[in-house]
Parts: C-alpha cells; structure tokens; sequence
C-alpha cells in the first residue's frame, strides 16, 4: 500500500493543487476534443500526455504518494467538472498514477526512473485496451483487425500469425512513446525545478 506523507509543506500542497488541476484540465479539455473528433488512438494520445504530466511532476514534487495524490485530483476534478461519472476513464487515471509511483519509489526520480515509469504507463494503456476490447467484443475482435490488415496490406500468413504481428507492433509503439514521454517528462520536471528553485533563492 501507497502511504501519502501526511506533513506536507505550503510548498508541497500548492504544487500538487497546481499539477492535479492541471492534469484534470487537459483530461477535460483534450479528451473532449480529441472524442468529439472521433480521432483515431485518442487513448493513447491521453496517456501520453499524462505519462509526461506524471514524470514532470515527480521531478518537481518528490514526496511519497505525490502522483497518487495528483490522480485523485485529476479523477475528483474531471467528475465535478464534466458532471459525469465515467468509470473507464477514472480507473486508468488512479491506476496511471499507482504505476508511476510504485516505479519511482523503487527506481527513483532521475533519468532512468523517469523513462521506466512513462514506459510502464503507456504499457498499462495497452494492457487496458486490449483487454477492455476483449470485455466488451471478445476474442472476434482480434479476427475483424486481421480481416481489416489483409485487406490493407498484401499480407499472406496464417490468422494467428497475423494477429501476434499487430499485438507486437501495437505493444511496441506505447513502449516507445512511453519510452518517450518519461525523457521529455525528466527534462520538463528538473529545468521547471531549477526555476523553482533559483526564484526562491531570489526571494
């Protein structure tokens, strides 16, 4: 269990006020956008962004529980604001923000942790949407993304092949963004930390 530091500084709960309602707001707004437009891989596009949202802060607010904390924030706040309750979206922002936290506490905030953490979030996104499509369609669903991928491309192998190739590929590009939004995330949280920083040394 993820235990929050409970004796939290003026500092500390401002920027996880700060970071959460940021979070909530570009699940809000970029979400809506972004369903409304029927783009494809809308999905992941949203963890991508969160993974960053996610490192960049743990880079900045580096207590125990911090992005636990965030995830509340952004769930509470999309609910409120929005009016709905969408159980799908809630789940993967509480658990995004469990996955980068148990990655930081053993692996640190620094580069490498970083890059692990936003790799294991987009990896929970391609564990989630594979096994929501298989909830709600069933094992068919895999037979209509071969159906559709021999149709596009001259492709002649058994189904069964075919279908591993897709999960590979598909596994494959969330671990690169992944791989991805950590480095930018690490890069974001300490320049935005050393500014942070040198302005206090100012004050």
């Amino acid at each position: 269990m993820i235990k929050v530091k409970s004796n939290l500084n003026k500092q500390e709960v401002y920027q996880t006020a700060v970071l959460g309602s940021i979070w909530a707001f570009v699940e809000i707004t970029a979400g809506t956008l972004l369903h409304l437009s029927k783009v494809p891989f809308r999905g992941l596009m949203l963890s991508v962004i969160a993974s960053i949202l996610l490192v960049t802060a743990k880079n900045i607010i580096n207590y125990k529980g911090s992005l636990v904390s965030l995830g509340l924030i952004c769930a509470s706040l999309k609910t409120m604001i929005s009016g709905v309750f969408i159980l799908n979206p809630i789940i993967a922002i509480i658990i995004e923000s469990i996955i980068a936290e148990l990655v930081f506490i053993f692996f640190k905030n620094g580069f490498f942790g970083s890059v692990l953490a936003g790799i294991s979030v987009l990896f929970y996104t391609f564990l989630h949407s594979i096994l929501a499509q298989i909830f709600f369609f069933g094992f068919e669903i895999f037979k209509v993304y071969e159906s559709l991928i021999s149709n596009i491309l001259p492709i002649k192998t058994q189904n069964i092949s075919l279908i591993y190739l897709i999960l590979f590929a598909y596994a494959f590009i969330h671990l690169i963004l992944g791989g991805l939004s950590g480095f930018i995330g690490f890069r974001l949280g300490t320049k935005t930390l050393a500014l942070i920083n040198s302005k206090n040394e100012i004050y």
